[in-house]
């Protein structure tokens, strides 16, 4: 089941405010038949307040209210998102596969995921995995993406995988490429230039950590 969230609602500290949230809540439930919306992604572009726990008002208007969101802007004012079928076609696939899936939770809500997945699809690499590492942007720095990192680290070991992979995106991303590095992971190498998003080229970088006995034994299996 897909979820229609309405992107870009200002939060009350910021300059382009214009009503209180439980205003625009308001309206927005009012017009729910011909505007049906889910939730909104509270913006960061500008002023953030990100102290208000906003509970009380999704109970109160049964709609979702997202902050610190790092949802991307391309597809418009409006985002569909959710459980999809390809979504679930493709968490079934790493189940299926052996891949481990993990969820950080904090005071009961998911604050983040990691998980692995297959680095190549030809037979020839099933003991390599590829690792991805999501995370809410208000729990950043905290410590959690680390030990979502490590756990992953263990679940593959554990699973008999013998490489991972991390393709990070943008050579600046310093958080991620450092929480790689604690973790073990070697630079391989950096692709230049080949992603192009919100009209800047980015650089792709690829580090490597050995699993387990690594190269140093083959598998029986």
């Amino acid at each position: 089941m897909a979820t229609i969230l309405d992107l870009h609602s200002h939060s009350e500290a910021s300059e382009d405010s214009r009503a209180p949230l439980e205003a625009y809540l308001n309206w927005i439930k009012l017009r729910h038949q011909e505007r049906p919306v889910d939730g909104i992604v509270l913006t960061e572009h500008r002023q953030f307040n990100a102290s208000p726990d906003y509970r009380a008002l999704e109970d109160k208007f049964g709609l979702m209210v997202l902050k610190a969101s790092e949802v991307e802007t391309d597809y418009g004012h409006v985002l569909v998102f959710g459980v999809t079928d390809e979504m679930t076609r493709r968490f079934d696939a790493l189940m299926d596969g052996g891949f481990p899936y993990l969820a950080a939770l904090l005071e009961g809500s998911v604050v983040g995921y990691a998980y692995a997945g297959p680095y190549r699809p030809r037979p020839a690499y099933r003991f390599t995995v590829e690792n991805s590492v999501y995370l809410e942007p208000a729990i950043h720095r905290r410590g959690i993406g680390l030990q979502l990192l490590q756990h992953l680290i263990t679940e593959c070991e554990t699973r008999g995988f013998r490489q991972m992979i991390a393709v990070i995106g943008d050579s600046a991303n310093a958080g991620s490429i450092g929480v790689h590095a604690r973790c073990g992971f070697q630079m391989i190498g950096t692709h230049p230039s080949v992603g192009l998003k919100f009209g800047r080229w980015l650089d792709t970088v690829m580090m490597q950590l050995p699993l387990g006995e690594g190269a140093t034994t083959v598998p029986t299996a």
